[in-house]
């Protein structure tokens, strides 16, 4: 049933001037007291004077227990707002007739101190304060031992019957054991009058969690209904996660908001869920596009493994990065590491805007394919500005292309400006783009003028260092950058064969394993592993030594 069906169900049940039973049921996590607590807040302005008593029965062991929570907690529907407002009970205490002394009173005024709790005088007292109220019996699978289903149920015939109240008692079917349920199915046509089923839907489930009335909330919101998260508790985990990191986001724009609440709706799910629809939170955490290099390439994606990464594809989830490693630190820790989220903040902030540079060129040049106009020049001139704008983010491909088509409609001089604009952004930002050697397209790449400009440029960025400075550099270091890597590139398989040949002691190894590491990364870095592997195989061919000394580089 979606929330306008409950909403009117409910409404019909609080204004009814007559005793009435209703059970308000649904799935765990779906917000029903949250929802419940919500509704009975909104009908306080129209019946102030109501009488109210909310009890859970979580940990609660006897019907004293349960009848006593219920009169005690009575009061004033007026006053939920107000925590620090008396119940009926503290009114009486404060009353000035509790002051005289009378037989018949005294037992109750212990009650405080509760050593008069079990006196029926002060029981019956209690009880008669009952009646013409608003009741609602909550955790009703989550009581104590010793308090019987029959006997709630039961208790809330009473209220019904004889006090002449309305109870609305909230369940979790799912959560009974068989014998509780089959108890549950025998008694619940006799006592209840109404059975309404809380199920909303992941809209009406985020609209309940993340009021609409809060802007800085709508990516998140979009994002949780994207996911389909109806957990009431994981949604306000999601809430305050966000309202915890933003005062770091307030300089940043909306395209960073959507950016950051798409991974922290989906690492809060995945971390706090207890349902097997999305992936566990150590897949996620670990997860690289649709398992790209997974266990180094040996590894076969199981049954399960493939629905996890076909759900996170549909979900645009590609894999973690530096500022999903925050979210994920906040997740475990519960803190938020400042230092380090401004600076990730700022550069998450440029590659977003990168891609939006590169999405404009995307769409510019998917629009020459939209008309068969010989005589559309705006839409190349569209191609010319978002190419230009994109920079060192258009592969090389889309230039030689764009080029050979503007030569081709007598525009000589548009391509010359795209090709220099192209070349002076990579050598400014991505040099090894210059280096078509790491292509197996390199025979498509034609364009005269280009191919001259790229070995131009190559020749004013090369790196005087040799192979063997960099791998000597390498051999202390964390990492390699693009300068390295240019270097390595430049290497044929034969060099890197004589290298190995003429290497004797531990630095062999070293060098060789280093070079091995490229075979398992992403990029044109890779074509490093694959001319040593064709070195090595070459040296395998020696003999049966060198083939065995061999395996042991090419297994690992």
């Amino acid at each position: 049933m979606r929330l306008a069906a409950v909403e009117k169900a409910l409404t019909a049940f609080v204004h009814t001037t007559d005793g009435i039973t209703l059970a308000l049921k649904g799935p765990w996590g779906r917000g029903k007291t949250f929802y419940w607590d919500r509704f009975m807040r909104a009908q306080a302005a129209a019946s102030p004077t109501q009488g109210y008593a909310y009890v859970s029965l979580f940990g609660l062991t006897s019907v004293a227990e349960m009848k006593r929570a219920v009169a005690v907690n009575a009061r004033a529907l007026g006053t939920l707002a107000d925590e620090h407002a008396r119940t009926y009970l503290e009114e009486a205490l404060a009353s000035k007739w509790w002051s005289r002394p009378t037989p018949a009173i005294s037992p109750f005024k212990t009650l405080q101190g509760g050593s008069a709790a079990g006196s029926p005088i002060v029981e019956d007292l209690l009880q008669r304060e009952v009646s013409d109220l608003i009741v609602c019996i909550d955790d009703l699978e989550r009581r104590g031992n010793g308090l019987r289903l029959a006997d709630v149920l039961g208790y809330c015939s009473h209220l019904k019957e004889r006090r002449g109240c309305r109870v609305v008692v909230i369940l979790n079917e799912e959560a009974f054991t068989a014998e509780e349920a089959e108890a549950y199915r025998g008694l619940s046509e006799k006592v209840f009058d109404h059975q309404v089923l809380f199920d909303p839907s992941p809209r009406e489930c985020t609209a309940i969690a993340i009021p609409e009335t809060d802007e800085r909330y709508a990516p998140l919101r979009e994002s949780c209904e994207r996911l389909r998260i109806t957990n009431i508790r994981i949604l306000q985990r999601a809430k305050r996660l966000v309202a915890d990191f933003a005062p770091f986001m307030k300089r940043h724009d909306a395209a960073l908001a959507r950016r950051f609440a798409h991974s922290a709706a989906l690492y809060t799910l995945c971390f706090y869920s207890r349902e097997a629809a999305q992936p566990p939170y150590a897949f996620v955490k670990g997860y690289r596009d649709a398992g790209v290099a997974r266990l180094g390439g040996t590894h076969e994606a199981t049954p399960e493994e493939e629905r996890w990464e076909a759900f996170l594809t549909t979900y645009g989830f590609r894999g973690g990065d530096p500022l999903d490693r925050e979210i994920v630190k906040y997740i475990e820790s519960g803190v938020v590491d400042g230092t380090a989220l401004r600076f990730l903040l700022d550069e998450t902030e440029r590659e977003l805007e990168s891609e939006k540079r590169f999405r404009r060129f995307e769409t510019a040049w998917e629009k020459l394919f939209e008309s068969f106009d010989e005589q559309d020049a705006d839409r190349l001139a569209d191609v010319e500005v978002t190419l230009q704008a994109a920079g060192e983010l258009v592969d090389i491909s889309f230039v030689n292309a764009f080029a050979t088509l503007c030569r081709g409609v007598g525009q000589t001089e548009v391509a010359t400006r795209v090709i220099d604009g192209w070349i002076a952004a990579v050598q400014a930002k991505r040099t090894i783009a210059l280096d078509l050697t790491v292509r197996k397209d390199r025979d498509e790449i034609r364009d005269p003028e280009l191919l001259a400009a790229l070995t131009a440029a190559r020749e004013s960025v090369r790196d005087p260092r040799g192979l063997e400075e960099v791998l000597t550099a390498l051999e202390s270091a964390d990492g390699w950058g693009e300068p390295d890597v240019e270097v390595l590139l430049s290497a044929s398989a034969e060099q890197y064969e004589r290298l190995f040949r003429a290497t004797r002691g531990e630095r062999l190894g070293r060098w060789v394993g280093l070079c091995m590491r490229f075979a398992s990364v992403e990029g044109p870095e890779a074509e490093v592993g694959r001319r040593a592997q064709a070195a090595l195989r070459s040296i395998a061919s020696d003999g049966p030594l060198n083939a065995w000394r061999v395996r042991r580089y090419l297994r690992s």
